[in-house]
């Protein structure tokens, strides 16, 4: 599994984790997220260049800058094609989605234990 926002890319991230071209995972508070990306898909393409293993995150970083636009064509399992549009995200602001979102995740775990205790009688504790 490799980083897209690791590596060359100091500035700019489109927020997936890759193995070879197959897409891993969405990071939390990415440009990808709430995208048609999923997991499991393959990118074929980046901006109409095909893309390998050997290349892909070279042609996802492109030239560093976030906020620049970049099409990703991907093949779903069905084997359909589609584009999808990403802006590049600067790496630090997706650090900071990523703390605020593990925060949430964090408080949201924490509310639920107690409200399960509670129902089962155990008080807080």
């Amino acid at each position: 599994t490799s980083g897209v926002d690791v590596g060359k890319s100091n500035r700019s991230t489109v927020g997936i984790m890759l193995s070879g071209t197959r897409i891993d995972s969405i990071l939390p508070g990415g440009p990808a997220q709430g995208s048609q990306v999923n997991k499991g898909h393959m990118i074929i393409a980046v901006d109409d260049q095909a893309a390998t293993s050997e290349n892909v995150s070279t042609l996802l970083v492109g030239n560093d800058d976030p906020g620049v636009d970049v099409i990703l064509t991907i093949k779903n399992s069905a084997g359909s094609e589609m584009d999808v549009h990403i802006t590049r995200m600067a790496t630090a602001k997706i650090a900071d989605r990523r703390r605020i979102f593990d925060l949430f995740a964090a408080i949201k775990d924490r509310v639920l234990k107690k409200t399960d205790r509670r129902e089962s009688g155990g008080g807080f504790g």
